[in-house]
């Protein structure tokens, strides 16, 4: 045998323990089959008898080391495997990232059967489903069982905070970063809604950045999220809050439907946002609002387990708390009643009436009369002018008032130019005449200055 096959007496191979590091690292429990599923779909493809034996086995391998360990079994029998503290440092390794980003391993989940933990893997092989090709984000840009502290720290959380089922950052599809809570049916409407204001203490929380101010402290561990222009808007549009995704399952759709409908109630104080006047002023009324006020409002939105399956992430499967139909994420983290439409409709409104005011402009226009000389058409000023007293004796009706004066103008200067030729004239022939009077006398005096020499 082989150093190799004694290291690996199971016959895995690097990129299949490196399978299961990654899956385990993010879902902190999985099954070979949501391993193979998540990692490698082709298998099943393939139409082979046994698709999740090469991932059984890479975890055998990685137990010899002792990287992984059995969690017991699920509600329908299927094997759990779990991560210990040297495996979730090389599950760190495997996806780059920080140990304090990686959070504890999870013991003893497997004593009851994991019916949450395994609704929250199969909410995360619903968003990536990459054998269907309709998947939103990466295996890495998900993290599980996230401690969202309200007080303490990140790894050392106080009360009064929340620990968040999955977090998923997906900035390549423009999903920069959403919280994610999966209900399999096991707790009231009261117990999921008073998540929320959990959240929002969390969301709340300042902490002192490097230069010394105040700053949230979600957005020291993920910077890039709201605020950041991604496609034709922000995302979310106007909340200063990123959005609650809440996954529902273990129900029968009449209870599903039920119990979305009263979480929604319950938590319209945090997600509903402020009527606002198109003067700034508070709306009391409803008819008296020009736009809604998202900025202290937690974006949440609803969807089903099994809906998010079947139509995968990027159908129209998610309910936002205030929208009335099943949307697209994008579509339903838009706020079409929000300050920013509202900017947009006074926009689009205006150059409206300006293009309404510039067509009726022109056809005013087009209905002047044209000047016979140069074709412009007449002024307001030209034609008060022509219809009053004053313009009744006007010379040049069919011309404007540039080509009116022009004529005028020329024709003063011609009569002027003709009056100084006229005076010319007469001052030549008058010095013609004095020319010829002295000639005259010349030849008089030449003749008589003859007579008396003779």
């Amino acid at each position: 045998m082989s150093a190799g096959g004694r290291r690996y007496p199971a016959g895995s191979t690097a990129r299949l323990r490196a399978d299961v590091l990654a899956v385990l690292g993010v879902l902190k429990v999985a099954t070979p089959e949501q391993i193979t599923r998540i990692t490698r779909p082709d298998l099943f493809a393939a139409g082979r008898a046994e698709p999740t034996k090469a991932h059984r086995n890479a975890a055998l391998d990685l137990a010899r080391h002792r990287e992984t360990v059995s969690e017991g079994r699920t509600v329908e029998g299927k094997k759990l495997w779990g991560l210990t503290p040297l495996g979730l440092e090389s599950a760190g390794r495997v996806l780059d990232r920080p140990l304090e980003e990686m959070g504890t391993v999870a013991r003893g989940v497997g004593r009851h059967g994991a019916a949450h933990a395994m609704a929250v893997n199969d909410t995360v092989a619903a968003f990536l489903q990459p054998a269907s090709g309709r998947g939103l984000g990466s295996l890495a840009g998900w993290s599980t069982e996230v401690p969202l502290p309200a007080v303490g720290t990140w790894t050392r959380p106080g009360r009064g905070g929340v620990r968040a089922d999955a977090v998923l950052t997906a900035p390549e599809d423009n999903v920069p970063l959403l919280f994610v809570e999966v209900d399999c049916g096991h707790m009231s409407a009261e117990r999921i809604a008073a998540k929320l204001p959990a959240y929002l203490r969390f969301l709340n929380r300042t902490v002192k950045d490097t230069d010394g101010r105040p700053r949230p402290m979600w957005r020291t561990r993920w910077p890039a999220t709201t605020g950041t222009t991604l496609g034709e808007g922000l995302y979310p549009p106007e909340s200063k809050y990123p959005p609650l995704l809440l996954v529902f399952t273990g129900r029968s759709p009449g209870g599903l439907h039920r119990l979305t409908k009263e979480v929604c109630r319950l938590t319209a104080g945090q997600w509903a946002p402020y009527r606002v006047q198109a003067n700034g002023a508070t709306a009391i009324r409803e008819e008296d609002a020009a736009y809604r006020d998202y900025r202290d409002a937690l974006p949440v939105l609803a969807t089903t387990l099994d809906r998010l399956v079947e139509h995968g992430p990027r159908g129209a499967v998610f309910w936002r708390f205030g929208h009335d139909r099943w949307e697209p994420l994008h579509q339903a983290l838009a706020d079409p009643d929000g300050a920013q439409a509202y900017r947009d409709r006074r926009r689009r409104e205006e150059e409206r009436r300006q293009e309404q005011q510039r067509r009726a402009e022109a056809e005013r226009e087009a209905r002047l009369p044209k000047c016979t000389q140069c074709g412009a058409r007449f002024s307001e000023t030209r034609i008060a002018y022509l219809a009053g007293e004053d313009g009744r004796d006007d010379p040049h009706p069919e011309l404007c008032h540039t080509c009116a004066y022009t004529v005028e103008h020329d024709a003063r200067m011609a009569e002027l130019e003709a009056q100084k030729a006229a005076r010319q004239a007469a001052e030549e022939a008058e010095l013609e005449d004095e020319d010829e009077e002295y000639r005259r006398s010349q030849r008089l005096h030449r003749r008589l200055w003859r007579h008396l020499r003779i």
